[in-house]
């Protein structure tokens, strides 16, 4: 037993650690270390951990994000457009203590890693474009990013089939189309006279079947 009481707090401090340690590796300014361990990185921090320094001046967040989802049934009727980001979220401000807290970071998560780019990234690929003689770095930095974002459009996927099957638990679900919404916010200057600014689609995605293998979000 005094093994066992001795060897949870180590255990538990190396996990602490760890984790931090690949927050930091995440969050800190692109490096040949990040660029090498990447994809381990990403498989770790993304979408559950996700985060980035958006929010921030000098540049802080200007728009607001969501995703939309159409779902088509075996009977060839759908849906409509969907809005799958909004009342996650008004739960989530319902209840900060709740797992929804969590999952709902989830859909921003996504978005946030289909919609942006580090502006260290792109100075980075600027710099490579400049030198000829590095062509074949900018095609391994084209191939890391179409990864990054292929798994990020599977992971899209995914939340939106488990939506899906929670939205509509008795129907036969055949496939589904995504979308990513964006509305621009009023700036604080204007905030005693919002104006009503319009939804506006910034991505689409092809219709492709309903994951089957996943259990609905709710």
């Amino acid at each position: 037993m005094k093994k066992i009481h001795y060897c949870i707090p180590v255990l538990l401090s190396i996990l602490v650690i760890t984790h931090f340690t690949i927050v930091i590796s995440d969050v800190i300014p692109y490096n040949p270390i990040t660029n090498k361990h990447e994809q381990s990185i990403d498989k770790y921090m993304n979408p559950l951990f996700s985060q980035n320094w958006h929010l921030f001046a000098p540049d802080p967040v200007a728009h607001n994000d969501g995703i939309q989802v159409k779902v088509e049934f075996k009977d060839k009727q759908d849906s409509g457009w969907v809005d799958i980001t909004t009342p996650m979220i008004d739960q989530m401000h319902a209840n900060y203590f709740s797992p929804l807290n969590r999952m709902a970071r989830i859909s921003t998560g996504i978005v946030s890693e289909l919609t942006s780019e580090e502006e260290l990234v792109l100075n980075y690929r600027k710099k490579l474009e400049e030198t000829k003689e590095k062509k074949e770095q900018v095609k391994e930095l084209d191939k890391q990013q179409e990864k990054e974002f292929e798994q990020n459009e599977k992971l899209l996927y995914r939340y939106g089939s488990a939506y899906a099957k929670y939205l509509y638990p008795e129907e036969s679900i055949k496939s589904i189309e995504m979308r990513i919404i964006r509305q621009d916010n009023t700036p604080f200057s204007k905030r005693k006279n919002p104006i009503d600014k319009k939804w506006k689609v910034v991505m689409e995605f092809p219709k492709k079947e309903l994951i089957k293998d996943i259990v609905p979000i709710l």
